[in-house]
């Protein structure tokens, strides 16, 4: 008989690689478990993510309700959770839910798929700590997705912590045509200020003084309007009309004609939340080298100087001629292209991933 499980977790929209993750979680088929799902749907958009809003209390107490019952309709005794990242309403939420419902399962199992909340946790003094504490703590598994992300279950007393890189379909196998536009730079996921927007577009400024022919492609949303602004009189004021386009959110077949017709990946990020970056293993699918930042779980993924090219964080000069090596070599690109997706097949595949997925899962469910 399979093991239930009951998976908490929101799901498209918006698109973002958490929510992406969720809903293929609970798409998949396994030998060992069934699953069922409570839908957050706090967030309608990326701009809404992570800020209070009235309805969302509403929303909150509508999850609630929805677990509880699924416990008991279903009997399922295990819960998965994806804990907050260090945003302290993200955090208020999970204290609520958590509260309310977890005293109703024989197993909790936390997904670490933003990092950093016990660091926010740190942060908090008296009652206030004790209470996000308690809460959260002894989990019986927690699922990192590097071993250079917080160790935010560890932090809980997890009572078993692994860590299981993310895995994707395959999507460079499917019919699209591949029209090269040279020196192309894409960058993809949201455009918010720690993704390293600016940073980019600072070393933006760089290459058009060097004279360098390129065109750098935004694909995703900008978390706030006051940003957007912020983006388009810095192109304005350093005349970078011409090498930046933005592309809005892009899904499905025009997704991935994007990917195949770039010839670099570039993310720059410094993300507070950032745990892996499903975006650096797609590209690796299309054989794109990438230029991205020691962070978080990005060195696990992009072998610097292998696969690609990292660089400290908030660093435009050295993300400039990161990027200006590649555009200028096109024997490099290739061979980090190459080596980026063997490591993709070897490492990142979805069926990796969701045999690792539900062999720790299994083993602690009832």
């Amino acid at each position: 008989m399979k093991k239930k499980l009951l998976v908490v977790g929101q799901t498209p929209p918006p698109y973002h690689g958490q929510a992406i993750m969720i809903q293929n979680t609970i798409l998949k088929e396994y030998q060992s478990l069934d699953i069922y799902h409570s839908r957050m749907n706090f967030s309608k958009d990326i701009d809404t993510v992570g800020k209070f809003k009235i309805l969302k209390i509403f929303k909150l107490f509508s999850l609630v309700l929805d677990i509880a019952y699924k416990r008991f309709r279903y009997g399922i005794k295990n819960l998965y959770y994806p804990p907050a990242g260090p945003s302290n309403v993200a955090i208020y939420r999970d204290v609520i839910i958590l509260l309310m419902v977890r005293w109703l399962f024989s197993r909790t199992i936390y997904h670490f798929r933003a990092g950093g909340v016990s660091e926010q946790i740190k942060t908090y003094k008296g009652w206030k700590k004790k209470l996000v504490d308690h809460v959260y703590a002894n989990p019986d598994l927690s699922i990192r997705l590097s071993s250079k992300n917080p160790e935010d279950g560890k932090y809980f007393n997890c009572k078993k912590d692994v860590v299981i890189p993310n895995g994707i379909k395959d999507f460079s196998i499917t019919n699209i045509s591949s029209i090269k536009e040279g020196n192309c730079i894409l960058f993809v996921g949201a455009l918010k200020l720690t993704k390293g927007i600016l940073v980019l577009l600072q070393a933006a400024k760089i290459l058009k003084e060097k004279n360098i022919n390129f065109k750098i492609k935004f694909m995703g949303k900008f978390d706030t309007a006051e940003f957007k602004n912020t983006c388009v009189n810095y192109i304005k004021e350093n005349d970078l009309t011409e090498y930046i386009e933005f592309l809005g959110v892009k899904t499905a077949q025009e997704k991935w004609t994007y990917y195949a017709n770039a010839d670099v990946l570039c993310f720059p990020t410094f993300y507070e939340c950032e745990t892996f970056g499903n975006v650096l293993i797609e590209a690796m699918q299309f054989k794109l080298p990438v230029v991205a930042t020691f962070w978080r779980g990005v060195p696990d993924i992009v072998l610097n100087n292998e696969t690609g090219l990292l660089v400290p964080i908030k660093n435009h000069d050295l993300l400039a001629n990161a990027l200006l090596k590649l555009l200028m070599d096109d024997k490099l690109r290739l061979t980090m292209g190459t080596k980026g997706r063997e490591r993709y097949l070897n490492y990142f595949t979805e069926d990796k991933y969701y045999t690792n997925f539900e062999n720790e899962v299994n083993k602690v469910c009832l």
